[in-house]
């Protein structure tokens, strides 16, 4: 899931992510929250690959978002 905290700024959004496992928190709830921008700057592949294209899409943004359809 997503939360935008109910502010216009990316900065305080989180993710929510499930994880069966999730022992790290000491809550076992199932899930944990991430910060957004933190994801989408961790998924980047920097110099690996040439700077070439439009918006070097093969360099930043290496995830698969799912959106449902409304």
């Amino acid at each position: 899931g997503y939360d935008d905290m109910g502010t216009e700024t990316t900065q305080d959004d989180v993710m929510i992510m499930a994880d069966p496992y999730d022992t790290t928190d000491h809550n076992q709830d199932g899930y944990f929250v991430y910060g957004a921008e933190r994801f989408y700057y961790n998924w980047s592949m920097y110099d690996f690959f040439a700077e070439e294209g439009n918006e070097n899409y093969e360099r930043n943004a290496l995830f698969v978002l799912a959106k449902p359809e409304k």
